[in-house]
């Protein structure tokens, strides 16, 4: 790992982590802005406009292209990842489609999951065009996502059990993480996921009821209507606590 990104690592672990303390934290957000603003050249003033690449500071500059390149992910813990999805979707930088895919597999913070999943996507939405039936896994038209999908259903020969069952939290994850997205694509996508076949098909849709269960009978409609989940099966819920799904679509084409 480079020396700009060394450095930027250590200031995003303390003033992300929340181990640290508010006053920690604070201190190097504080600390870390003046570091990235600081050989600005800016007429007092003048506005400044720091997308245009003449305006930005020489560290900021270097960490961009740093994080550009940032191909492992180990070389941030989950705090610091975060906050780079952030800034990088803030700044409309665009990561390794392979690292975004991984970060989504190594960690199984949903709100990392989020952010992978935005970042990936966010371009995707303007042209992608709502469909109004779930469509097959092979035949979904954006590749990241597709590898995503089947990246979470993929149950290696030596990882089959007996029995038949197998895991899904990753599954389930991923599906929560598509609907907080919120966008046409990514809930086609849900979609998609819901109606795959594979051997925890079940187990997911059991779960997406469970989650449906807890929501407001209107909101329960209109994502039961959006997404066209397969039919609840007359099993009991799985077990674990639930993760909380989003209220109500984001975007006002849900409905």
């Amino acid at each position: 790992m480079s020396d700009i990104l060394t450095l930027a690592s250590e200031f995003l672990e303390r003033m992300s982590n929340p181990a640290y303390g508010i006053r920690v934290n604070e201190d190097y957000a504080l600390r870390f802005a003046k570091l990235l603003g600081s050989e600005r050249a800016e007429e007092p003033g003048e506005p400044r406009d720091s997308e245009k690449p003449e305006e930005l500071g020489e560290f900021e500059k270097m960490l961009r292209g740093e994080v550009e390149r940032l191909n492992d992910v180990d070389a941030l813990t989950p705090h610091g990842w975060l906050w780079i999805l952030g800034w990088a979707r803030a700044k409309d930088l665009d990561l390794d489609g392979q690292l975004l895919l991984d970060l989504t597999e190594k960690w199984s913070s949903v709100f990392l999951q989020v952010s992978a999943i935005d970042l990936a996507t966010r371009r995707a939405d303007s042209d992608w065009i709502r469909r109004k039936t779930p469509l097959p896994l092979g035949d979904f038209g954006h590749p990241w996502l597709s590898k995503l999908m089947y990246r979470a259903t993929e149950v290696p020969e030596e990882d089959r059990p007996r029995s038949g069952e197998v895991h899904t939290d990753r599954a389930e994850r991923v599906l929560i993480a598509l609907l907080q997205v919120g966008r046409k694509i990514t809930l086609d996508a849900a979609s998609t996921l819901l109606h795959h076949d594979w051997l925890g098909q079940r187990k997911v849709v059991e779960y997406f009821w469970f989650q449906c269960d807890g929501l407001e009978e209107e909101t329960r409609d209109v994502w039961i209507e959006r997404l066209q989940p397969p039919p609840k099966p007359p099993q009991s819920p799985p077990e674990g606590p639930p993760q909380s799904p989003p209220q109500q679509p984001r975007n006002p084409d849900f409905f």
